[in-house]
């Protein structure tokens, strides 16, 4: 995970978590103002002003692997 950006730029994101057995994918981004000066992950849509959000160390998910998003469709695509 060391590869992934840490500058706020969102990613699709797997998670294993301490309460499932099952990888969770997403939309995430890293904040590094979380946590002191360690910073964190948070699901896209999320953050730490939201009361019920919460990061990833604090729901104990570990990211395990990372892409970039895929570029949006085009104009022409969308017609």
């Amino acid at each position: 995970m060391e590869s992934a950006p840490k500058d706020g730029t969102h990613v699709i994101l797997a998670v294993s978590g301490a309460y499932t057995s099952k990888q969770i994918v997403g939309e995430a981004y890293f904040n590094s103002e979380d946590h002191e000066e360690d910073g964190d992950w948070w699901w896209a849509g999320t953050s730490s002003g939201d009361y019920y959000a919460q990061s990833f160390k604090e729901a104990a998910w570990t990211p395990t692997h990372w892409m970039p998003l895929p570029n949006p469709p085009s104009k022409a695509a969308q017609r």
